[in-house]
């Protein structure tokens, strides 16, 4: 799946010298198409090579039906082919011989691992540190001071983060160390951390280990990464003990689940995850997580969605960023 940060009206700009080319949005769309197209082609001729029977169109309609359902994730025609190629290990590893035969074993399985499996071969976990920073800067010169500033006056020490669809961690991580950095030594006195749950199980494998290599690092900042990382070998680095136990990493659902807290939340980052999402999916999962932001709470999704038209229950505060209006 493309990652689409673009936002509707955005002008994209790159610099060859001196000279600078600018992109309008119609032209920026021409060419995320094109590039798709050109994943898809490569991505059928793969499989041509590899000998790997794509999935029939019965199939293909019963599994799309059968993501959709389960994981609120839409897959279109379009997406057959990369399907085909993230369920094939599967199918290999579980010995189907025919895309019926696995269909039919998940629909059988009662203790849902096949389909704990599939959604973590199907959904994306594209993330990265300091993924559109403008968010993170917002949250240490904007949102925590007026959030601090109330729960100071009420005697309130209490700070509840949620980072959902938190993929392999590095969002989550790049939010405890904006809150650590905004509080500096007085962050012992607060009963903070950040809460971060995904669908997938092998991802949340990877945040809990906090073992990043070194690309994924690139973003950030050099004393950032000397404060909270020790380096493993040439080409890892590792989250430190004490700061992975700030937070907490847990598997859940957002579209099937119920969501199983005691207390709502100041500050809940959803992001680029309900672009994968229908509608009427998308309607119900802003009006979930209404529910569970205390009333003034902030709410950060990504940069190509949008809460408007969609829920009236938020105030616009910037790009991406709503407040809980009632």
């Amino acid at each position: 799946m493309a990652d689409d940060e673009e936002r509707d009206n955005a002008v994209s700009r790159k610099a060859t010298g001196t000279e600078r080319v600018e992109y309008t949005a119609a032209e920026i769309a021409r060419q995320k198409s094109k590039f798709q197209e050109t994943i898809v082609m490569q991505s059928a001729e793969l499989l041509k090579k590899l000998k790997i029977q794509s999935i029939p169109q019965p199939e293909f309609a019963e599994l799309s039906e059968l993501i959709s359902h389960n994981f609120g994730i839409k897959v279109g025609e379009n997406k057959r082919t990369l399907v085909t190629g993230r369920v094939h290990p599967m199918m290999e590893k579980y010995g189907f011989a025919t895309h019926r035969d696995f269909l039919e074993a998940i629909k059988r399985d009662k203790s849902g691992q096949l389909l704990s499996e599939l959604a973590n071969r199907i959904s994306t976990n594209h993330t990265a540190f300091y993924r559109e920073d403008g968010h993170f800067r917002l949250l240490s010169g904007t949102v925590l001071p007026a959030i601090v500033d109330g729960k100071n006056a009420r005697g309130d020490k209490d700070l509840r983060v949620w980072c959902a669809a938190c993929a392999t961690g590095e969002e989550a991580y790049t939010i405890l160390f904006t809150i650590m950095r905004h509080f500096g030594y007085s962050y012992s006195s607060w009963r903070a951390g950040v809460l971060a749950t995904d669908i997938s199980a092998d991802a949340l494998a990877t945040a809990r280990r906090g073992v990043y290599a070194s690309q994924r690092i690139e973003p950030i900042p050099r004393d950032v990464l000397a404060t909270y990382f020790d380096r493993v070998d040439r080409d890892n680095y590792e989250v430190k003990p004490e700061y992975r136990q700030e937070v907490t990493f847990r598997r859940l659902n957002l579209i099937k689940d119920s969501y199983p807290f005691k207390q709502k939340f100041d500050i809940i980052f959803c992001r680029n995850v309900m672009i994968y999402f229908s509608r009427p999916t998308r309607t119900e999962l802003i009006g979930k997580l209404h529910d569970w932001l205390v009333p003034g709470g902030y709410l950060f999704i990504g940069h190509s969605e949008s809460l408007v038209g969609t829920w009236k229950g938020y105030d616009y505060v910037a790009p991406a960023v709503y407040r809980r209006n009632d």
